[in-house]
């Protein structure tokens, strides 16, 4: 994973807790509470005469299968709480792996960046002045004129010195 690597790819192959889909907003109705979870049934009415021993009877098998029912209720909210605490707990393991990757992708690509733009700003600061914008003929053409010209004054000095010191060999 050198500088020029391209950054670690973000968390898609596991979505965040849940299954991505946002529930729809339940209206609340007498049987949910305020919260919007519907409420189990009610328990089973007590008899009107306690000492009705079959409808006591009655009334305890009720009973014990309403407790029943609210127990597996119970233990099935606490299995799917579970799923959800351990698909959460991967997530931010995956969520933390991520991030140190990013860190570390970050860093060596500013270490690696620093050095190239403070080179590339010293080229510009030193010389910057030759590098003139072609989409701009006035200034382009101005410029390539110019260097022209300095060129030509420096190939006349060089044409003069030459001749000048051959024409000393000469006459020595």
């Amino acid at each position: 994973s050198g500088p020029g690597a391209s950054p670690p790819e973000p968390l898609e192959a596991s979505p965040p807790p849940g299954d991505g889909v946002r529930p729809r907003k339940q209206r609340r109705t007498r049987s949910m509470d305020l919260l919007g979870v519907p409420r189990s049934a009610p328990p089973p009415p007590k008899p009107a005469q306690p000492a009705d021993s079959v409808a006591m009877a009655q009334y305890f098998n009720a009973l014990q299968a309403y407790q029943a029912k609210v127990k597996a209720t119970q233990e099935a909210y606490k299995a799917e709480m579970a799923e959800y605490q351990a698909r959460v707990n991967i997530y931010s393991a995956q969520m933390y792996a991520y991030q140190q990757a990013l860190v570390r992708w970050q860093m060596t690509r500013a270490l690696a960046l620093g050095p190239a733009k403070g080179l590339i700003e010293r080229a510009l600061q030193d010389y910057g002045w030759t590098f003139v914008d072609k989409r701009r003929p006035a200034l382009y053409y101005r410029k390539v004129l110019g260097t022209w010209e300095g060129q030509g004054i420096i190939i006349a000095i060089l044409f003069l010195a030459v001749w000048g010191v051959l024409w000393l060999r000469d006459r020595l």
